[in-house]
């Protein structure tokens, strides 16, 4: 059974519209700069290491066959 729900959007004027759209702006610029001095500062690549002891297995790449794959 669908819902008869129905979203309406509207505008509304307000007198602090343009303050409150510049402070929502602001912060999201400055969200943004937080996150990529966070990120540059701690994402260093490494060398990887080596799992010499690790164990391989069988199975991860199955075997071609001759028919298509669907």
């Amino acid at each position: 059974m669908k819902s008869a729900w129905k979203v309406h959007r509207t505008v509304a004027a307000r007198a602090d519209g343009q303050r409150r759209w510049d402070y929502a702006y602001q912060f999201l610029l400055q969200w943004m700069a937080d996150a990529s001095a966070t990120v540059s500062s701690t994402h260093i690549p490494q060398q990887e290491e080596g799992h010499a002891r690790g164990t391989l297995r069988p199975g991860l790449d199955r075997p071609s066959t001759t028919g298509p794959d669907h």
